[in-house]
């Protein structure tokens, strides 16, 4: 790490995990969040530091940042919920029982909802530091709240936000250019390149064909979609493209055993997502996995790891179909490819933060497949920042506080 040359705003960066009681670090794709964490932390010992993330997806993914940045780490991420010890509606730690870590660094913090994060922050005890790091340019949680980008606006707080792309530039040129255009409410460039394709498709009854064509051509590719339901949505989508990422299901029989669901059936051999958190079994929201048995309305599923997780009947329906996920669920993911869905048949789901959190969650190239009218729909529309938060107001002392808000239940 030593022969790393760090920009001014890294240095300051590391300088701030380094000593800041609470600070926040935020950044674009590939501005040299892990790198800096990494760095920040390799002269403290690996016990006295916890990492987590709100997502097991985004827990997991830190963790293999890390690993691959050669961070003096010696606990992997976890989910927020385990570092703070979930138990039913209440946490093991808490005001009276902190958190035993000598510096806290919750990575994706824009996931962050009000209920957990005042339960993270009553679990930093007097000794303890802590660091939320994340971009503020992402989808707002899915809960209540806007947490991490209301505290970027507090001024008191010491903060980072890293501006200079460092991520190899030849791969995603056009996701470091676009990126802040969209942001602006720009018009992307739509030329073809080696990282980016526009396929326009004005018909939404053409979209999963359009799709289908692209990941037979590309097959490391991930599909996100702004919603479920419709032509362009996930159900459809999935049931597309279920037949050519799971080859086996067309030679099974009629009375293979299966898990049927409302808008697609799932066998032995398909991606499925794991929708809830469920501590008793070691599976979390946002893990994907394969199922390798199916008995009955039971299933067992592989997932990345190697770990095989069995699942009830009433357990499975927490299993969806993986081979598109909403944009939401992608959130704390990073994908080789990424075809994104942007249609005007959505216009109910369309944003700017949508629209860029889509494209950033790509390591190489993304595919936009859509019509102009829906990509003007997500550029002119910023209302996903229209959240009725009083975070900012209570901090300044410009609203009365209030008495129990670190007790808030997950």
């Amino acid at each position: 790490m030593s022969a790393i040359v760090f920009t001014p705003e890294q240095e300051s960066a590391i300088a701030l995990i380094k000593y800041a009681r609470f600070g926040l670090v935020t950044g674009g794709p590939g501005t040299g969040k892990t790198t800096i964490v990494s760095h920040a932390i390799a002269d403290m010992s690996p016990d006295s530091v916890c990492l987590a993330a709100p997502t097991g997806k985004a827990a997991r993914r830190m963790s293999e940042a890390m690993e691959k940045a050669g961070a003096n780490v010696k606990r992997k991420a976890a989910t927020v919920h385990r570092l703070l010890g979930y138990r039913g509606f209440e946490f093991v730690h808490n005001a009276t029982t902190p958190l035993e870590a000598e510096l806290v660094i919750v990575d994706e913090s824009s996931m962050l909802d009000i209920q957990l994060a005042a339960a993270l922050f009553n679990a930093i005890g007097r000794h303890s530091r802590l660091i939320l790091v994340g971009d503020a340019d992402q989808l707002p949680s899915v809960g209540p709240g806007r947490v991490f980008a209301d505290l970027l606006q507090y001024e008191p707080i010491p903060k980072v936000r890293l501006t200079i792309p460092q991520r190899a530039h030849d791969r995603v040129a056009w996701v470091n250019r676009n990126a802040p255009r969209v942001l602006c409410g720009e018009q992307p460039e739509l030329t073809t390149a080696d990282d980016f394709e526009f396929v326009e498709v004005n018909a939404a009854v053409d979209i999963p064909a359009a799709v289908r064509k692209v990941v037979e051509r590309e097959q490391d590719t991930y599909v996100l979609s702004p919603q479920r339901t419709g032509y362009a949505g996930v159900y459809r989508l999935n049931a597309e493209l279920q037949p050519i990422r799971n080859l086996g299901v067309l030679d099974l029989p009629e009375n293979a055993p299966c898990l049927r669901r409302e808008h697609y059936t799932m066998h032995v051999g398909d991606w499925v997502l794991q929708t809830k958190n469920d501590y008793h079994r070691d599976v979390t929201n946002g893990e994907i996995g394969v199922i390798e048995t199916i008995s009955g309305t039971a299933c067992t599923v592989r997932f990345d790891d190697e770990r095989l997780v069995d699942y009830t009947n009433e357990q499975a329906f927490a299993l969806e179909l993986a081979y598109a996920l909403t944009v939401h669920k992608s959130q704390g993911s990073e994908y080789e490819n990424v075809v994104v869905v942007i249609h005007s048949t959505h216009t109910r789901m369309l944003t700017r933060k949508l629209l860029y959190t889509a494209i950033t969650r790509t390591r190489g190239k993304v595919t936009i497949i859509g019509d102009q009218k829906g990509l003007d729909t997500a550029l002119r529309t910023k209302r996903d920042d229209d959240r009725n938060t009083t975070l900012l107001e209570r901090l300044r002392g410009e609203l009365e506080a209030v008495e129990d808000f670190g007790s808030a239940r997950a």
